[in-house]
This record gives C-alpha cells, sequence and structure tokens, in this order.
C-alpha cells in the first residue's frame, strides 16, 4: 500500500533578498514506513500529476500496489499509468455536481453504494462515441494522455473501475 504526499520545500536567503522555491513529490511505502521515490521540481514547473505518473513508472516496489490519492488526483492519465503498471488506485474524488469526473454516469440515488463504471477515453470528438455513457474526451492539446495517439493502435482507451460511497 503506498500513499502519496507532496511538500513544498522554501529556501530563503534574506542577506541577497532573494530566495529559491523547490516542489518536492514524493511516494511513501505505509506498509514498510519509508518513502520509497521523490521527484523534486522547480517551483514553477510542478505538476504533481506527471511527477506521480513518473514515479509510478519507476516504481522500485515489485508486485500490485495500491496507490492512496486525496482529491485533485482524478487525471485520466494518471490512473491509466496505475492501471497499466499492474497497480490498483484508491482516489477520493469530488461528489457528483458541477465538474465532477463522475457526471457522465446515472448513479444510484443511495447514500451508500459499490458498483462497476468504465471510462471510454478518446481524443476524437466523433458522435458515435459521445453517445457511450462513461465517454470523456481527452483534448490532445491541452491534456495529456500516454494511452492514444501515433503508433498505439484503436481510438479509444477502455478505463474500468469501481466506484464506493460512504
Amino acid at each position: 500500500m503506498i500513499g502519496v504526499d507532496l511538500v513544498s520545500g522554501i529556501l530563503y536567503n534574506s542577506r541577497k533578498g532573494g530566495y529559491h522555491q523547490n516542489h518536492v513529490n514524493t511516494v511513501y511505502d505505509v506498509l514498510e514506513n519509508r518513502y520509497i521515490d521523490v521527484l523534486i521540481q522547480p517551483r514553477g514547473e510542478a505538476n504533481e500529476t506527471s511527477a506521480l505518473c513518473e514515479m509510478v513508472r519507476r516504481n522500485p516496489v515489485r508486485g500490485e500496489c495500491l496507490y492512496i490519492m486525496d482529491r485533485g488526483f482524478n487525471c485520466f492519465n494518471l490512473m491509466a499509468s496505475i492501471r497499466e503498471a499492474g497497480s490498483f488506485f484508491m482516489i477520493r474524488a469530488k461528489d457528483v455536481g458541477k465538474g465532477s469526473t463522475l457526471d457522465c454516469f446515472e448513479l444510484p440515488d443511495k447514500e451508500e453504494f459499490d458498483t462497476r463504471f468504465t471510462f471510454y477515453i478518446s481524443k476524437k470528438k466523433k458522435g458515435v462515441f459521445k453517445k457511450k455513457p462513461g465517454f470523456k474526451y481527452n483534448h490532445p492539446v491541452t491534456q495529456r494522455f500516454d494511452y492514444l495517439g501515433p503508433g498505439i493502435p484503436g481510438d479509444i482507451y477502455t478505463l474500468p473501475f469501481r466506484l464506493v460511497k460512504v
């Protein structure tokens, strides 16, 4: 089981009036009680989800892992990276409503449920894709997605997941 811990580091130099900022991204193994990876980014180039995608790909822990993340990490590229690595993820998501990733599904009207859904991610806006429940258009210029594009067969990436509301 792996937790994601993100820390900002700021070093000040009061004599010269300047400062230096770094963004530290870490992956913590909660079972072994130790950090297993770190990626430091300049503050102006900090991107937590792309840093985590890179750390997932170079994960030194062999076998299946469970990545536990808070809100803000529900990025399709990250979810697909974890899935392609043969691991699992648990992300606390924004409740259904304006701007929720889950708005494309018809969810049960219950206080608690446990159900399976599938996202269909495409870089094409064809009407036949838009009619599928769970369809998500991934804009190739503004949204990074490493599992569709030149040299990769198919127009749709299928991302199954389980949704639990407690």
